[in-house]
């Protein structure tokens, strides 16, 4: 019986060594328990891994880690990324600049990631082969000039610029000589982009042309099949000068949906239209039209299932890159047709309008000099570059404080933002600092209060989280006891 009874003893302590040995082994991080309990907006950026780990400028970086949803810059060895876009909570994708070796670092709102093992690899291409431009005519010209560019390294040029924008097209005819064909440009630089460097000549001299479109530049639109649809069905438009399109319309009802497919295609799918003429409005090219639609009433209509709705914006340019309070912007890049904010430096655009799955056009506020960044339902894409000029006149400094601080005061709607709209995890209020505590409210469709927030004075943005609440359309109601603002919010 002893020695049964020392058996039992001697097991029992050699099984609380072995878990003093675990524990000492695997201690308990309490730091990332408590950091777990956090909301994920609150919680700083972490990188886990990148891919590639070396890469020279135009370089796409793919950065892996958690917390990237309110990214606002990527950086390589300290240095800015070109752009970013935003696919997930989990995913970035960077384009390297005139980086550096060193650390690949995120940065968003809640703080700053990093992970070592970047390598820069800069150009060795010996400086002759880099190109230069040596003269180019004429001087001067409108949308659809031809520009003869001379000088030398040309081949393999990639694009052309007027004063920052970008060419319509170009011809290389042999290594000292380009034609390249004027497209939306403007006034400085005549530059050329080849892939061992960029040169550029001053002297260029954009003309605005104010006379009417000539035939060979209009839009034009030559058939579109089917000929007969009801609400959702996809109709397939074949035309010349489509590029810009921001306007299509069945019988004058506008398309549910539309993507433009360079300058000859648009796919577009039915709203609620009508008989008559399928029309297209364009930015440059006017408008073109062609009878001949029928459009079929059916309450069974095909739904609207768009495709991009999975894709975050990418930015591939804008113009100008300088800009104050009032001016207009465009933004050329792709997947925009669910875009929900435009920023400048990271302030809210007064007003934005989205022309066509490519372009944006969009009014500075209060800006600031940075990125431009457009954000959509599905993520956010940011090109660094942007050059806020402050307005010294003085003349509108006070708009973004007029709106609550008196009953009789007018809500300038455009102050306020909410996205991401369509929502799933959380939403953003973002609105201009007041002297008075507020109120939001949001309410389901059947006019019950699901949740409220309290906003102290000055607050300018919130997080509000929405998961686990049943998807449909709510309101949400901001209110400081003498305004009242609605805004309409849909949870998927």
């Amino acid at each position: 019986m002893r020695n049964v009874y020392l058996t039992i003893k001697r097991s029992v302590v050699l099984v609380l060594l072995l878990c003093c040995q675990f524990a000492m082994a695997h201690p308990i991080d309490r730091g990332k328990m408590a950091a777990d309990t956090l909301h994920p907006d609150t919680i700083s950026p972490v990188i886990k891994s990148f891919t590639p780990t070396s890469g020279r400028k135009g370089t796409v970086v793919t950065i892996f880690g958690s917390h990237f949803t309110f990214a606002t810059a990527a950086r390589f060895g300290g240095v800015l990324a070109d752009s970013i876009i935003i696919y997930s909570d989990t995913v970035i994708k960077a384009f390297v600049d005139t980086g550096a070796t060193g650390s690949v670092s995120v940065t968003t709102p809640n703080g700053t990631a990093s992970k070592p093992g970047f390598i820069f690899i800069r150009d060795t291409i010996p400086v002759p082969d880099s190109p230069r431009i040596i003269s180019f005519s004429p001087t001067s010209g409108k949308k659809g000039t031809v520009v003869t560019i001379f000088g030398s390294h040309f081949t393999g040029a990639s694009s052309a610029r007027f004063g920052g924008v970008r060419a319509d097209s170009i011809f290389i005819y042999s290594d000292t000589v380009i034609k390249a064909i004027v497209g939306t440009g403007a006034t400085g630089s005549v530059s050329v982009t080849t892939p061992r460097g960029t040169a550029s000549k001053p002297g260029f001299t954009f003309i605005v042309d104010t006379t009417q479109i000539p035939d060979s530049a209009r839009a034009h639109i030559y058939s579109f099949s089917p000929t007969s649809a009801r609400r959702g069905t996809e109709v397939t438009i074949v035309g010349n000068n489509l590029r810009y399109a921001y306007q299509i319309l069945f019988g004058g009802v506008s398309a549910g949906s539309y993507i433009v497919y360079g300058d000859t295609v648009i796919k577009a799918r039915v709203g609620a239209g009508a008989s008559g003429n399928v029309i297209v409005n364009t930015l440059y090219s006017g408008l073109a039209f062609k009878a001949g639609f029928t459009y079929i009433p059916d309450s069974t209509s095909v739904p609207d299932t768009t495709i991009h709705d999975s894709i975050p914006p990418h930015i591939y340019s804008f113009t100008p890159t300088h800009a104050k309070r009032g001016d207009t912007v465009y933004i050329f890049g792709h997947y925009f047709l669910y875009a929900t904010a435009v920023k400048f430096g990271g302030i809210p655009a007064n007003r934005f309008f989205v022309l066509s799955d490519t372009l944006i056009r969009a009014v500075v506020d209060s800006g600031a000099s940075g990125a431009v960044s457009v954000i959509s339902s599905i993520g956010l894409s940011a090109k660094n570059g942007f050059t806020y000029i402050p307005d010294t006149t003085g003349t509108h400094d006070s708009l973004a404080r007029v709106v609550v601080y008196n009953t009789n005061a007018t809500i300038n709607s455009n102050l306020f933002a909410l996205y991401p709209n369509p929502a799933s995890g959380y939403v953003i209020w973002q609105q201009p600092a007041t002297d008075h505590i507020a109120q939001l409210q949001l309410v389901d469709i059947n006019g019950r209060i699901v949740k409220t927030i309290s906003l102290g004075k000055s607050t300018v943005q919130t997080t509000i989280p929405v998961s686990g609440l049943p998807t449909g359309m709510y309101k949400l109601v901001w209110s400081d006891g003498k305004n009242k603002l609605t805004k309409s919010l849909l949870i998927k």
